[in-house]
């Protein structure tokens, strides 16, 4: 038997969350709820991070915001660690901390 063999491209473009949250955000709240998701990383979020600072802590995440721009990461919301061009904003609830102690 040999082998299929595809080609297949894949495109990758940036959009704002504008363009697409009202289908992503929803999303992303199901999968870290059904998977038990701990922990995000927000690639481009400065700003205006997927998740609002509400579902982070009801979810109880740990939430990585990472931006390439300085100027975008100092309107990060409250909680945020700056290190040159990246930050880290985290959340937890005790629902995040019974988890690690158990």
């Amino acid at each position: 038997m040999r082998p299929v063999e595809t080609q297949s491209t894949v495109a990758a473009r940036y959009v704002l969350t504008a363009e697409v949250g009202h289908v992503f955000v929803p999303l992303v709240r199901r999968l870290a709820r059904e998977h038990e998701v701990r922990s995000i990383c927000d690639l481009g979020g400065g700003a205006n991070p997927v998740l609002a600072l509400d579902d982070i802590e009801q979810l109880g995440l740990r939430y990585l915001v990472v931006d390439g721009s300085g100027e975008e990461l100092a309107k990060a919301p409250g909680g945020s660690r700056r290190a040159g061009s990246t930050s880290a904003t985290r959340r937890s609830t005790s629902r995040a901390s019974a988890s690690t102690s158990s």
